[in-house]
């Protein structure tokens, strides 16, 4: 049964984008067609047409084998390495400073999130006393 509910759920991501890549260059859009599929996944999601636990087994099988998917990337990154290769110093640097920049962002994001959780807690159990 696992197996037919992740089927139907990979065929749903993918004609997903497929229809979003449609969408896009049949309206000339100048966004990509997967931000969209992201987008609409989302509200499909968000007002309940497609229940997430649907996508959680197309997208669990996604993500066990995300490696794979940037191997063609890497392939193809190494035909353009006489491109960058003067500028390889500067595009390392640009990599570990937004990587740095990510994790503080996110981290104080995190800590707030919970500090305003803890927060709106104990005011609950206050009002209740």
């Amino acid at each position: 049964m696992k197996l037919i509910k992740t089927a139907a759920s990979l065929c749903l991501l993918i004609g997903l984008n497929f229809l979003c890549q449609r969408l896009v260059s049949a309206l000339n859009i100048n966004f990509p067609a997967s931000l969209i599929g992201m987008i609409i996944l989302s509200l499909l999601m968000y007002f309940k047409i497609i229940k997430v636990e649907f996508i959680e087994y197309g997208g669990e099988l996604l993500l066990n084998n995300i490696s794979l998917f940037f191997v063609p990337l890497l392939v193809g990154g190494i035909g353009y390495l006489f491109v960058v290769k003067n500028d390889l110093m500067v595009i390392f640097e640009i990599f570990i400073i937004t990587s740095v920049v990510l994790i503080i962002v996110t981290g104080l994001l995190v800590q707030y999130l919970l500090m305003k959780k803890i927060y709106r807690k104990r005011k609950e159990q206050l009002s209740k006393r």
